[in-house]
Formats: C-alpha cells, structure tokens, sequence
C-alpha cells in the first residue's frame, strides 16, 4: 500500500482513504491510517460510524481516528434513496450534546467546499508526538 501511495504522491494525486474505520484489518491496527496519513492521504470517514450505525468497532476506530485528528472528510456513504440514505443529522445531534464533538461542521461543509472550490486537498501536517495527534493545514 505504501508503495502505491508514494507512486501516486509522485504524480501529483492525493489518494483518499474511504471509511477506514469500517475495515476489519484496519480496525486492528488503527495506526496504519496513521501512517498513511504522513504520506499525503486525505481520510474519510462515515458519519453514521460515528453514531454507532457499523457497530462498536467501527465507532471506536472511527473515535481513535477523530482524537488523533486524522479524519478530514465526512460522508454519509449513501447508496440509495431507501436503504442507505445520505443523513447526516443524527451526527449533528450528537454533537449538539456532546461537547468534545464540535467538529462536525468543519468536516462535512468547509473542508470538502474548500477541496471543491480550490481543488486543494486539506492535509494534516506531519503526526506531533508532543501532542499526540496532527494537525489540519491547507496546502
């Protein structure tokens, strides 16, 4: 995989990595994102995972990502009008009454209008140990 996103990095592409937090593998070793991360990848991650809709793995994945700042899009992951439907407001309740949850907003508007407006990616700066975490810059 590595050597797949250093080819792409190489020819000016940012691969995006689609609802990670839903994968067994990488439910296991979260830190793999992390990874990846370094490497240029943008992260997105299904809203309805945060809400505990894929179950509690891919709600803890999906939180050990959020805390390390390592998701940088929303998605609702929507297939259709009647199974799969794009709702984001059951997210947008949590946040509402959780206070550590006040992220919705930049991930789901202002960070994917920007990509759309500018066709720049959004992208963590490299992992900072000291704080545990990354950080969004634009690029």
């Amino acid at each position: 995989m590595e050597e797949s996103f250093t080819h792409l990095g190489d020819k000016g592409l940012r691969p995006v990595i689609t609802h990670p937090e839903r994968n067994p593998i990488l439910q296991q070793t979260p830190q793999r994102v992390l990874q990846w991360v370094e490497m240029g990848c943008v992260v997105q991650v299904t809203a309805s995972s945060i809400t505990g809709g894929w179950g509690e793995r891919a709600w803890r994945t999906a939180e050990w990502l959020l805390q390390r700042e390592a998701v940088h899009v929303l998605a609702t992951d929507a297939h259709d009008t009647k199974h799969r439907v794009p709702v984001l407001s059951l997210l947008a309740r949590k946040s509402r009454r959780t206070s550590a949850l006040n992220w919705p907003r930049l991930l789901w508007k202002t960070i994917p209008r920007h990509c759309e407006r500018t066709a720049a990616a959004v992208l963590p700066e490299p992992f900072d140990e000291e704080l545990g975490r990354f950080r969004l810059v634009e690029t």
